[in-house]
């Protein structure tokens, strides 16, 4: 079972994809909309591709992360049928797309 922590300064944990599956899936279950962001050349993942579930509810991101080295890389270990989001310009640059 994966800890679905949202304190700050808890460590990452880096989830594969059938993890990710799994807590989407427990989310839905529960009634959680997760918002995956994914970023870029972050200061905790410089030269990496990040993607983080925030949870609708909690209205936090949880300490979880999938990584690649590219953004084509990461789309692929993305939780199945996720729908892509356009990018607000207003999004901090690190900010490169959103899936739900």
């Amino acid at each position: 079972m994966i800890r679905l922590e949202t304190d700050p300064h808890a460590p990452d944990v880096v989830l594969t994809p059938d993890a990710a599956a799994v807590v989407q899936q427990d989310c839905i279950e529960r009634g959680d909309l997760l918002i995956w962001t994914i970023t870029a050349n972050t200061v905790d993942y410089p030269h990496q591709v990040a993607a983080r579930p925030h949870s609708t509810l909690l209205r936090a991101p949880f300490r979880l992360v999938l990584l690649a080295d590219s953004l084509a890389e990461l789309r692929e270990l993305l939780p199945p049928g996720l729908t892509l989001l356009a990018r607000n310009p207003a999004d901090d640059p690190v900010i490169v797309e959103t899936w739900l």
